[in-house]
Parts: C-alpha cells; structure tokens; sequence
C-alpha cells in the first residue's frame, strides 16, 4: 500500500516539475540532495517501525522482513529513478526553452538582483489588499509579494487548508494577468520605440541625401553665378567699347558722304562768290543748306539704325553666351535630381512602410507553443518571480512525501490483559481427546 501510495504521489508530481526550474537561485544538485534525504528518512522511519512489531516467529517474520525489505529498495529505486528522470525532463524543458522566454527570465534575474529590500509590512498589507480587494501591487513589490504567496501556499498545503492556497493560487494568477499586461504594454513600447528609431533613422537618411544634393546644386549655382559675373563684366567692357566707338568722330567719318547734287551746288555756290554774283551765291547756298540738312538727317537716321542693328547683335550674342552657361547648368542640376530621385526613393518606400506599421494599433502577441503538458504548466504557473531556495526544498518535500501513514497507538496494558483473559477462558473450555488415566 506504501508503494502504490508513493507511485500515485510521485506520478501526480509529473506534472509539476517545472516549477523549481524557474527557481534561480536552486540548482538540480540541491534537489537531488534533498530527494536522497527524504529516501533516507523513509528507510529509517520503515525500520523503526519493523522493529517495532512483535516477533510472531520464525519463516513468517523472516519473509515478512525480508518481503518489506524488497518493497523497501523498489520504492527507493524508483523514487531515486523517478527524481532523475523528472530532472532531466526539466533539463529539456528548460534545454528547449525558446529565445524569447530565456530573454524574459535573464530580464528578470536583472531585475531581482537590483531590488532593494522592501519593509515586510509593506508586503503583508500589499497581499491582503491583493487578497481582499484584488488590488495588484507597485510593480516592483512584484517580486517579494509573490515569494510571500509561494511561502504562504507551502504553508497551507502542509496543514491540508486547500481552501487558502486556492485563493492565493488566484491571487497568483490575478498577479501573473497583470504581469501579461505589462508585458504586452512594454512589447508595445518597444515595437512602437524600434519603429521611431528606425523611422528616425530612415529620415535622418533621407535628410542626409537631401543635404548632399542640395550641397552639390548649391556648389554649381554659385559657380554659375561666378562665371555670370565675370560674363557680366566682359559683356559691360563690350558695351562700353561699343559706345566709344559710336562717339568716336574718326569711326563716324565714314558715313560722312554727302551726295554728288550737294557738292555740284556747293562748288557751284563758290565759283558764284569769286565771280561776285552774290545774290546767285546767296539762292545756291540756300538751296545746298536745305539739301545738306535733309542729307545729313537721312545719314544720321541711317547711322544710328546701322548702330541700333550692331548693338542688337551684340546683345543677342551676350544673351546667347548667358543661355548658353544657364543651359549647362540647369542640365547638371537637373542629372543630381535625378540621381537624388534614384537613391531617395527606397528610402521613401521604407519610411511608407513603416507610416504604415506606425499607425497599426495592436501589436502581435509572443506566443510560445508548449512541446509538453509539463512545460504548458510551466509556463502557465511560473509566470513571475522564482520561489526562494527553502520554499522550493519545502514544495520538493510535500510533493515527494507520502502522507498516508495511519495514526496506530500502541498496545496498553489493559487491552492486552483482556486479550490473555480471552486465551485462558478458551483453554479451560477445551477437553481433551485421550482417555483418563
């Protein structure tokens, strides 16, 4: 009975032996020492009590004992296979983990290791607030409340008060619900912080090659401007040597060319002076003033369409030297648009993209797929802080022990008077099968 007992103990425990594997500070050797010892006492604790038996003689006790003993060294053995096996499964549970639950617990670690210490009154009112009013706690009395919870449950499942440890069993998961929540908030904060920052990065890229095209146009407007000036001051000087030349009286001489009739009647208005015919002189001179001014008229308006035609081509020939520079320039301008087009527009289809998972709302859940029952109940109840070594030794314990021993008192005085009592009544009343003598 003490053998089925401890199979159905150890076999229910099947189940939870992820639960010390999220414990930081116990490690598998402790558990395997603590195992051993509970096997010892067992040994020890069954001895005394075949020891206690009275001897009922012979072959009988001797199978008795020697059956005890082989009942003894099964239990031991599987207890002792048992704890291996249920050590190396959580090995591979722990072996098999994924990235994701492992970052959590080193997370974790970091964060107990940096904890202060807490008054424990201020824990004590923060589980009874938690147990009365299912008010969760600051985020950093997480720990040392849920260590108290585990102290606690430990407690009431050695006194049998199922009552109490399924409330604090509750409490637990109310903690663990609140634990998610964060988790999933801060999941969100971080997706939502490495999206800003690649979106930063993505503009700061972006605004990098803005700033190198618009360096490389600044550069060549300013060259063209450069050489506009010098084309400004080279076109000044032309001008300049245009309207000295059109001013200079040698270079005017040549529309100096007064018709065949003005000069036939200036000569003829000398010959009439020094032959003493003033008054012909006089009508001749008139007539060739009048021709002359209508003469010089025509050649004035002639020279200044010939200037007026010069200086036309002239100014076309600089406005075509200043298109000519603007048109060069506009087409290197117009090839770095290009290329700045080129090589911003991945950079645009990824900040889109990313416009795009900014303004998605939900983020996905992490959700890691159990491989076994065991590690479903793992994850499911060991969602927060690790127990502390002794509550761990003592969950260890309850799980392994056998509590099923019956409470048998010992034989008093009386009842065994009664007993011999009863044994000599039945003698007297026996006859005896021979004859009298």
């Amino acid at each position: 009975m003490m053998i089925n007992d401890s199979i159905t103990v150890l076999t229910n425990t099947d189940s939870k032996k992820g639960e010390i594997e999220n414990s930081d500070s116990y490690s598998f050797e402790e558990e395997e020492e603590t195992n051993q010892n509970i096997e010892q006492q067992q040994d020890d604790d069954n001895d005394n009590k075949t020891n206690d038996k009275p001897d009922e003689g012979g072959e009988k006790n001797y199978d008795s004992s020697e059956n005890k003993n082989n009942e003894e060294n099964q239990m031991s053995t599987f207890v002792t296979e048992t704890s291996k096996s249920n050590l190396i499964q959580a090995v591979d549970i722990s072996e098999n983990d994924d990235d994701f639950d492992n970052n959590q617990r080193e997370s974790r670690e970091s964060e107990i290791a940096q904890i202060e210490p807490i008054d424990p009154a201020e824990i004590e009112s923060a589980l009874n607030s938690l147990l009365k009013y299912q008010t969760i706690p600051p985020e950093h009395y997480y720990d040392a409340v849920v260590q108290l919870i585990n102290h606690r449950r430990i407690d009431h499942l050695e006194v049998s008060d199922y009552r109490t440890a399924e409330k604090l069993d509750k409490a637990l998961d109310l903690m663990n619900k609140s634990i998610e929540e964060l988790q999933k908030k801060q999941i969100e904060m971080d997706r939502e912080q490495s999206l800003n920052n690649r979106f930063e990065s993505l503009q700061n890229k972006l605004d990098e090659i803005n700033d190198k095209y618009d360096s490389k146009i600044q550069q060549l407007q300013a060259t063209l401007d450069e050489k506009l000036n010098d084309l400004t001051n080279q076109q000044e000087f032309q001008i300049y040597q245009f309207k000295e030349k059109w001013q200079n009286p040698d270079f005017l001489k040549q529309f100096d060319r007064p018709s065949k009739r003005l000069l036939t009647m200036r000569h003829l208005e000398k010959r009439m002076a020094l032959s003493k015919r003033y008054e012909e002189a006089k009508k001749t001179k008139m007539q060739a003033d009048k021709l002359q001014a209508n003469e010089e008229a025509a050649m004035q308006k002639q020279m200044e369409e010939i200037m007026k035609t010069d200086f036309l081509k002239l100014r076309a020939t600089q406005q075509q030297e200043v298109d000519k520079m603007a048109r060069r320039t506009d087409a290197l301008i117009e090839e770095l648009e290009l290329q700045r087009e080129r090589e911003i527009a991945p950079v645009k289809i990824a900040i889109k993209q990313f416009d795009i998972k900014k303004n998605a709302v939900t983020a996905k859940k992490v959700i890691t797929v159990p491989k076994t029952p065991a590690q479903l109940q793992m994850i499911n109840q060991n969602k927060i802080a690790p127990k502390t070594p002794k509550t761990a030794a003592r969950i260890i314990k309850y799980r392994n022990e056998c509590q099923a021993d019956l409470a048998i008192s010992p034989i008093d005085d009386e009842q065994f008077c009664k007993m011999m009592n009863l044994t000599n009544r039945q003698k007297k009343r026996a006859k005896s099968s021979l004859p009298p003598l």
